[in-house]
């Protein structure tokens, strides 16, 4: 919406330089471009992942639980998990069967639509990481957007895959339960600790029902930790500022329709490592603060919840985010939206500092901090999809690195 105000404006600032012509000489914010970053593709689908093997294999997703151009129905010719070739290529991996399920990606046999239960294809990726070992995680959710609605989930469909790069084969696939995973759980991000043999992942559906869910990689058995905490749901409220504008979410009713903006209502959506995976870092969407819990008491299933919660640290601001990465030395990055940056925490001094700025970053979603030095991120700009209150498209996503 265009606001109704049209009057005169009258702003008071300080330190005015006149100039002999009677114009004045503003402090003005430096923001532009910054020479560290390049641009190294350009999306044609609504991508919220990244990840680069140490090969230089660079590999993105496509959620359609957050665009319903994303959803496969038969018809369309759209992938889910690609391998990027160009500056504005891609190919599907690891093979387009396997991102286009036969019937597509909604089951509507029943008396209502609900997403696809298929073990063996993608339904609904949410997000990809590479870990140590060159190994590819590829997340599947299990929900996709169907005539505006968010569809529930089905056995099968939310799961976690590894890929051999070596040989672009499944490794295996974790099928989650329906106890671990819910039909209206939202997973959104993971990190693999190839040690310990233990993922983590982030519950961040918008019923406020969140949670961090831990799978163990030998036996596949999940379990929820941290559940319906208020330091994995979204703070009460929460408007952030993207671009000088409030941003909503979008309330739509069981039929489709549009009600009205919302709050931010979504919860733990990102989560991180320290190099030592003793730490786990994560945030939500729904708040600008930055949290860590010790990986120990979350692997161990037995841990008493109020054990857990008495552990969690609250580390400070860094920043309205959807993304997480660390890398070697344990600095913590953050998409940092509200300014167009991206953010770094310093575990050793507990400061935030802003690492790159850019008019360019128009919404960061997911980080990766590669093994060649660089830090890559998609520019998504997400407040602009129909989903978003203000979404106003067409969208221009690219793919960065610094």
């Amino acid at each position: 919406m265009t606001p109704s105000w049209h009057g005169p404006i009258l702003v008071l600032l300080h330190s005015l330089t006149a100039s002999s012509t009677n114009e004045f000489s503003l402090r003005r914010d430096p923001l532009g471009h910054d020479p560290q970053i390049e641009v190294v593709h350009l999306y044609q689908q609504f991508p919220v992942g990244v990840a680069v093997s140490r090969s230089g294999r660079p590999f993105t997703c496509y959620a359609p639980g957050l665009d319903a151009l994303n959803v496969y129905n038969s018809s369309n010719d759209v992938y889910q998990v690609v391998e990027l070739t160009g500056f504005d290529t891609d190919a599907p991996y690891p093979n387009a069967s396997y991102n286009q399920p036969p019937g597509g990606a909604v089951d509507t046999s029943g008396p209502f639509p609900v997403s696809a239960g298929l073990p063996d294809y993608f339904v609904s990726i949410e997000s990809i990481f590479i870990d140590y070992d060159d190994v590819l995680w590829v997340l599947d959710c299990g929900r996709v957007i169907y005539e505006s609605v968010l569809l529930e989930s089905t056995y099968g469909g939310p799961k976690l895959i590894a890929f051999d790069l070596a040989t672009d084969t499944v490794i295996r696939t974790y099928v989650f339960s329906t106890e671990a995973v819910r039909p209206n759980s939202f997973l959104g991000d993971v990190r693999v600790d190839t040690v310990r043999r233990v993922a983590y992942l982030p519950d961040f559906s918008p019923d406020r029902n969140n949670a961090i869910c831990v799978l163990d990689l030998d036996t596949g058995d999940a379990w929820r930790t941290l559940a319906r905490d208020f330091m994995v749901t979204a703070m009460a409220g929460f408007v952030p500022f993207v671009q000088g504008f409030p941003l909503y979410a979008v309330k739509v009713s069981g039929s489709g329709q549009a009600i009205g903006p919302v709050t931010i209502p979504f919860g733990v959506d990102s989560v991180a490592l320290s190099p030592d995976t003793d730490t786990l870092y994560y945030s939500t969407v729904g708040g600008r603060y930055l949290y860590s819990v010790p990986t120990d008491l979350l692997r161990n299933r037995n841990t008493p919840a109020t054990e857990i919660v008495a552990a969690v640290r609250v580390l400070g601001e860094k920043g309205f985010a959807v993304g997480l990465t660390t890398d070697s030395l344990g600095f913590v990055y953050a998409d940092c939206n509200e300014q167009d940056a991206v953010s770094r925490f310093d575990p050793d001094t507990g400061k935030v500092e802003v690492f790159v700025r850019d008019e360019r970053i128009d919404f960061a979603a997911k980080l990766f901090a590669a093994t060649d030095g660089y830090l890559y991120f998609d520019v998504t700009q997400f407040d602009k999809l129909p989903s978003v209150f203000r979404g106003q498209g067409p969208l221009t996503l690219v793919f960065s690195k610094i």
